[in-house]
């Protein structure tokens, strides 16, 4: 399905079908479908053609706030399968997403394409910090298929005179400034656009590899190969990537008096040993005197069937004075990086998804593991979902450890105490592996057979789960299965 074209002036002219933008009486409307208990995370699936007239659609089932028509902290992924339709009402759409706060996402086995991938990249979550901050969120996982493609003319074969081409032709020049006018909204580079502009007439340009879904910022899912550790050539790369102003070349300043020395890497543990941390660090001189600056990496694989954390990237607030460092030479102990990165305020912080690690131009089909995961990846944003839809979570907001009982409830018998950080797993996914304990939490959960999804219900199921009102049943490594109360389930 290309991008389709209904003008008043083809019935006038011509039966040409010119496939960029269509009315709403040429295709049938998109069907939307509210979801309680997806395994990808999914709170609204939108299939079938787009046509004029989806995106007031979709704004009546997902009419946010009931003051702001946004969702400002609890997260709603709308996810996408469609071959195409109207460009114009892709754009609306994609509009839509971004203003109101919905993520975008793919599921397994999905197909997104033409106007369906432009909607996707409205894909927006929004956060609160002083004022409403706009994140992008769009997710694809690893064996759906995501395709992009120009305004094309998609002409029967018959004769039509040199006025009919002349105005398809400028409706198509007008199609393609849209959409060029649009490349900051949809948060894309005008390379890539220019990327599938280039496609042929009839092919798309597939979000197929490694790089394009980095190049079009989208968080993949369903990934079966990542590595366990950063290596120090992917730590490096990573740093130089994010913050540019470590480089040689950057820092390098004749003029200005500064002077590029070294580099060195250390491997560092926080918090008693728990956590560890890849810190990179550039010394150079300036003015006489000598500095040094760092890039902390933190990437702890949690390996429960394919879940994997981010790529979380920070760099040192200040450049730090070091006396005697020596041109090619940090002699900075491990003890003192420790203690500067404990004390001081890290800034500049950056999550990057763990696709990062891989060869750039990996194909998506030979690393996919077939498992379904949940298209958020933020790991400071807990998403307002009653049911399990990851593989595997981790225990936190304890001291020490979490409870495992019989039955849902702290009045059940426990059965094991699962230590902070350990993980857990789904034992079944959706309504048959939840208990929700009071009748308010049972309705905030059910969108579905409400038609709607406010966020004040997301809140209230916050709500519910900070009470431990929603229990999860899971099993351990060991293989002790049993329910735990979502209030420690993390992922």
């Amino acid at each position: 399905m290309f991008f389709s074209i209904g003008l008043n002036w083809v019935r006038k002219f011509s039966w040409i079908a010119i496939t960029m933008f269509c009315t709403a009486s040429t295709l049938a409307a998109a069907e939307i479908t509210i979801l309680n208990d997806n395994p990808e995370g999914c709170m609204l699936r939108v299939t079938g053609t787009i046509a004029a007239g989806d995106t007031e659609l979709i704004k009546e089932t997902l009419p946010g706030n009931r003051y702001s028509g946004r969702y400002v902290g609890p997260q709603v992924v709308a996810c996408l399968d469609s071959p195409g339709g109207s460009l114009i009402e892709g754009l609306k759409l994609a509009d839509f997403f971004r203003t109101s706060g919905v993520s975008t996402h793919v599921e397994s086995g999905a197909t997104c394409l033409s106007a369906c991938a432009i909607a996707f990249l409205g894909g927006t979550r929004l956060s609160f910090e002083d004022a409403v901050i706009p994140n992008r969120s769009r997710s694809l996982h690893a064996t759906a298929t995501l395709g992009f493609h120009p305004p094309q003319l998609d002409v029967p074969d018959r004769r039509f005179n040199r006025e009919e081409v002349t105005k398809a032709f400028q409706v198509a020049i007008r199609a393609s400034a849209l959409l060029f006018d649009s490349l900051d909204k949809l948060d894309i580079s005008r390379q890539f656009a220019l990327n599938f502009f280039a496609v042929p007439q009839g092919e798309f340009y597939y979000v197929d590899t490694v790089s394009r879904a980095d190049e079009l910022g989208v968080d993949l899912t369903g990934l079966s190969t990542l590595p366990q550790k950063i290596s120090d050539v992917q730590l490096v790369s990573l740093c130089l990537m994010t913050y540019s102003g470590m480089s040689e070349s950057a820092i390098n300043d004749p003029d200005g008096g500064a002077e590029y020395l070294g580099a060195a890497i250390y491997s560092i543990s926080l918090l008693g040993g728990r956590e560890k941390r890849q810190v990179y660090l550039v010394a150079y001189s300036a003015e006489g005197d000598t500095y040094w600056k760092g890039c902390v990496v933190k990437y702890n694989p949690i390996r429960s069937g394919k879940f994997v954390n981010w790529i979380t990237v920070e760099s040192t607030s200040n450049s730090i004075f070091v006396p005697g460092i020596q041109r090619n030479l940090v002699p900075i102990s491990r003890a003192k990086v420790e203690e500067h990165i404990r004390t001081d305020r890290l800034t500049l912080r950056r999550t990057l998804h763990p696709s990062m690690l891989l060869e750039p131009e990996t194909p998506l089909s030979a690393i996919s593991s077939g498992v379904l995961e949940t298209p958020v990846r933020n790991p400071s944003f807990m998403p307002a979902y009653c049911t399990p839809t990851a593989a595997s979570y981790r225990i936190g907001s304890v001291q020490n450890f979490s409870n495992m009982r019989a039955s849902p409830g702290f009045g059940s018998d426990v059965l094991a105490e699962v230590p902070l950080n350990a993980q857990v797993f789904a034992v079944s996914p959706g309504v048959s592996g939840t208990r929700i304990l009071s009748d308010q939490c049972k309705a905030a959960c059910d969108h579905k057979s409400r038609g709607r999804i406010w966020e004040e219900d997301l809140m209230e199921i916050g709500r519910c789960l900070r009470e431990n009102q929603i229990w999860w049943n899971v099993r351990t490594r060991s293989g002790q299965n049993g329910w735990m109360s979502t209030k420690f389930l993390f992922n």
